[in-house]
């Protein structure tokens, strides 16, 4: 099984790790399967396709605890105002703008998460993480106060 020290590596230097393979071909794509053979290859790690896509399933819910923690809410999963507001003026989506109001209980659900876009106990035992890490976090908050000194 690996460990959390799995998930920093993913988390950290992941992304820089597939941005290098544009030094060499930019049309390489990395699904799944082949970026687990390649960090096998550059890591000797052993893992597997399911290891690897719950690593990436743990950080995603880590940083939304840590977002959580550090007071953004719900209010804060929103898009640029034009993308809600200012309808397309061309493509398939044309007149349309993006209906968040309706997308984003769907995507908690999707997520494991409760209505407020917390992850719930059961996501987190399912992820292999304590279920009471998210005990301080009030799920009710939507008002906050961020400032930047």
């Amino acid at each position: 099984r690996l460990g959390h020290g799995v998930d920093k590596f993913l988390g950290k230097r992941l992304c820089v790790f597939l941005a290098l393979r544009y030094l060499f071909d930019a049309s390489y794509e990395v699904r799944p399967a082949r970026l687990t053979d390649l960090l096998n290859h550059v890591t000797g790690a052993g893992y597997t396709v399911d290891s690897l896509l719950a690593a990436g399933e743990r950080i995603f819910n880590l940083e939304r605890l840590f977002l959580l923690e550090a007071g953004l809410t719900q209010a804060d999963d929103t898009l640029p105002r034009r993308m809600l507001a200012e309808p397309l003026t061309e493509g398939p989506g044309k007149g349309r703008v993006v209906e968040l109001d309706q997308m984003l209980p769907e995507f908690y659900r999707l997520r494991g998460w409760d209505e407020n876009g917390v992850p719930t106990p059961e996501k987190l035992r399912t992820l292999g993480l304590d279920p009471e890490i998210n005990r301080g976090i009030d799920r009710g908050k939507t008002d906050r106060e961020v400032t930047c000194d």
